[in-house]
């Protein structure tokens, strides 16, 4: 069985692979393009996504902490229940993601793209988001944003285009559940 820590590949199709609770952690997926893929309740953590891109794949539960997704392109693809505290995302595209019950807690969202992203329950605690790009229909409960860095964000409203300084983004997307 191959861990994540001698796991590596770089410029990889991966296609059409099934992962359930599996251990991946440290391992290097740099520019690799997932096509697919389905894994479940994964170990993805202190891992380098650097440049991956993922296509019709899902990603259930799975663990990103502290890992590298910097230039990730994952549109419309399931990272629901997935934690990505301390995550760098930068300039990561997510848009139309699925990010429900999802954690960027302490994580990097510098020039991430979540636009038409959903979410539901997500928590931004601590996380940095600057020149961040938000646009939805519809508002969302939204998990902790306490203690979130927020500047220049951009937020796309039918059409509008708003670009936001604050944490008045988080109001204007969604309600913060309370504790």
């Amino acid at each position: 069985m191959v861990t994540g820590s001698q796991l590596s590949l770089v410029d990889k199709l991966i296609s059409k692979v099934t992962l359930t609770n599996k251990d991946l952690s440290n391992a290097e997926i740099i520019g690799c393009q997932f096509s697919n893929a389905i894994l479940e309740n994964c170990d993805l953590s202190y891992s380098d996504f650097t440049g991956a891109t993922f296509v019709e794949s899902i990603f259930i539960n799975c663990s990103f902490v502290k890992a590298d997704l910097h230039n990730v392109n994952g549109r419309e693809i399931d990272f629901s229940r997935s934690d990505f505290t301390r995550a760098d995302l930068t300039d990561a595209v997510l848009v139309g993601a699925n990010l429900t019950d999802c954690s960027f807690d302490w994580a990097w969202l510098i020039g991430t793209d979540l636009r038409q992203a959903t979410l539901e329950r997500t928590s931004f605690d601590g996380a940095r988001l600057m020149s961040t790009k938000f646009s939805s229909d519809r508002k969302f409960e939204l998990g902790a944003t306490e203690r979130a860095v927020v500047d220049k964000v951009e937020l796309r409203l039918e059409g509008n285009n708003i670009r936001i300084v604050g944490k008045e983004i988080f109001e204007l997307i969604g309600s913060s559940r309370k504790e």
